[in-house]
C-alpha cells in the first residue's frame, strides 16, 4: 500500500535575507505596542474614566460651575489620549526617518540543528548571534511578515517573500523547530 507523499517539501534550511520597508516597520511597530502588549488600554481606560466623571458633572448641571468642570473633565479625558497616540506615530515617523528606510538589515539562516538560528547582521558585519530554538521566546504570524522573538523585547521581522521558502513553509518550518506553544497565529 503507497501512503500520500507531503504535498510540500519538508526544508532542512531556510535563507532570509531581509529588507526592511517602512509600511513593514510600521506594522511591526504597531502590532507590538498596540496588540501584542496592548499598550492602547490604559490611556482608553483613562479617557472613559474622565467622561464618566465629565458626565457626572453635565447630569448635575443646577450646580455652578458644573458644565464648566464637565467640559474641562472631557477635554482632558479626550486630549491626552488622542496627545499620547499623536506622539506614538509621530515617534514612529522619526523612526522610520532616521534608519533610512528601505535597506537590507540582517540575513537569518534557519536550520533544524540546536543552534539552528544564525544572524548576520548586514549593517555591521562584526554583529552575529547563534541561537538555541528552545531559547527564542515566541514568533507571531501577522498579516505579511513573522515577527521572531528572541526576547520579548527585541524581535526580527522575517517579511513575507524574502525568504528561501514561501510564508507558509517558514511558519511550518518554525512550528516544527520552536518549544511548543511559542508560535502564535
Amino acid at each position: 500500500m503507497n501512503l500520500p507523499m507531503e504535498q510540500s517539501i519538508r526544508r532542512d534550511k531556510i535563507q532570509i535575507t531581509v529588507t526592511l520597508e517602512p509600511k513593514t516597520f510600521r506594522r511591526f511597530a504597531i502590532y507590538d505596542t498596540f496588540k501584542r502588549l496592548k499598550r492602547w488600554r490604559m490611556p482608553v481606560v483613562f479617557a472613559l474614566i474622565m467622561l464618566a466623571f465629565a458626565a457626572i458633572c453635565f447630569a448635575m448641571r443646577d450646580r455652578a460651575q458644573s458644565m464648566l468642570l464637565g467640559s474641562v473633565l472631557a477635554a482632558v479625558g479626550l486630549g491626552l489620549p488622542i496627545v499620547y497616540f499623536g506622539m506614538f506615530f509621530a515617534s514612529l515617523n522619526a523612526n522610520v526617518k532616521s534608519q533610512k528606510l528601505p535597506k537590507k538589515v540582517y540575513q537569518l539562516s534557519l536550520s533544524g540543528e540546536p543552534n539552528g538560528v544564525v544572524v548576520q547582521s548586514l549593517t555591521d558585519q562584526n554583529e552575529r548571534m547563534e541561537l538555541k530554538w528552545e531559547s527564542l521566546f515566541a514568533a507571531y504570524r501577522d498579516k505579511e511578515c513573522i515577527y521572531l522573538y528572541i526576547v520579548p523585547s527585541k524581535a526580527f521581522l522575517l517579511p513575507d517573500d524574502q525568504a528561501t521558502a514561501t510564508p507558509d513553509e517558514l511558519w511550518a518550518f518554525l512550528q516544527r523547530h520552536m518549544p511548543a506553544g511559542r508560535t502564535i497565529g
